[in-house]
């Protein structure tokens, strides 16, 4: 069932191309990898090794008139040592967007405001996702209504609202919903805070709130800095009614240091539930690596990664990768 949709996604997309300006574009991640350790596991063990698509993107965008514009997006992803063999195929974006002067209408699969922001500055997706994204503290893509804008003249101050399904790809299965809320502001040229807050009702009000704050620097093609605080709360989860309150702090640096080499390194904290009184339960995680770009649009990204976790006696994970990332 999955090709013939894909093949009626395809034979559509082609019709269109006569109708209107159509960008076809795409990107994958491809890796190497190697285990050196990990925390036991009936999926993940030390020593395993192989290779491994992490992303496969294949996007395109419409310009249907001088106002409105649309895009449609697959992915295709092989899930991280998960030991199925098969690539899951699914839609990724699918959204029409209506620009204003100031601001722009979007309907449909959306991307969620808390993600771009900080890939941007982080860089290195291809590598690893950022911290909100790695925990789970929100989807990546919600089904929804969006407005995206400027409070002035210049974008300084800009906004991105949205209501959303609360169901990331699936189809809408109950009555409640998620708010998303973002506000960046430029402080100079290079200097921009970041704010995000989003809220999700559930019953029996065991709902969710997220929220985020962000610093990031950039000195365009030389380097540049992040950090983020993180507060991820899921209410009345834990018996008695608690509440379970995660905190994450995610920091990160790449410097190019010729026209075609880079390093990067990031560092995060996560402590899944803050309470005082609740131990061995945090993470230390530390990202690092060269980027050599061998053309435009193709990079070789040697890279490690290494997580310790505060319980005793756990394996920390400590795993190396040849990335490959190319667009087209």
């Amino acid at each position: 069932m999955k090709k013939y949709f894909i093949a009626a996604c395809s034979i559509f997309l082609l019709s269109q191309i006569s109708y209107s300006q159509v960008k076809l574009s795409g990107m994958a991640y491809f890796d190497y990898f190697y285990n050196f350790e990990r925390r036991a596991s009936k999926i993940v063990e030390k020593d395993q090794q192989g290779f491994q698509f992490r992303r496969i993107f294949f996007t395109a965008d419409f310009d249907i008139s001088e106002k409105i514009s649309a895009r449609f997006r697959l992915e295709s992803d092989g899930v991280n040592f998960a030991g199925t063999p098969k690539f899951a195929s699914y839609l990724k974006e699918v959204f029409v967007q209506y620009k204003f002067s100031n601001a722009s209408f979007y309907a449909g699969l959306l991307p969620t405001p808390p993600i771009e922001a900080e890939e941007k500055f982080w860089g290195y997706r291809s590598v690893e996702k950022i911290q909100v994204d790695v925990r789970g503290a929100v989807a990546t893509r919600d089904m929804g209504v969006a407005v995206r804008g400027s409070l002035d003249d210049g974008k300084t101050s800009n906004y991105w609202i949205m209501y959303g399904n609360n169901s990331s790809h699936g189809a809408e299965s109950n009555k409640y919903k998620r708010v998303y809320a973002q506000f960046n502001q430029q402080i100079t040229k290079n200097f921009v805070t970041n704010l995000d807050v989003n809220f999700a009702n559930a019953g029996r009000d065991k709902n969710h709130l997220m929220g985020r704050l962000g610093l990031y620097y950039q000195e365009k093609a030389s380097y540049s800095l992040g950090a983020s605080l993180l507060y991820n709360s899921f209410q009345k989860v834990l018996p008695g009614d608690k509440n379970l309150n995660s905190l994450g702090i995610s920091a990160f640096a790449n410097a190019n240091v010729s026209d075609q080499f880079a390093l990067f390194g990031r560092v995060d904290y996560w402590d899944l539930n803050s309470d005082s009184n609740v131990k061995n339960d945090s993470e230390f995680t530390v990202i690092a690596g060269l980027d050599y770009q061998v053309d435009k649009n193709f990079n070789i990204i040697p890279n490690v990664s290494y997580n310790k976790y505060e319980l005793s006696g756990t394996n920390s994970d400590i795993t190396g990768k040849l990335t490959f990332f190319w667009k087209f």
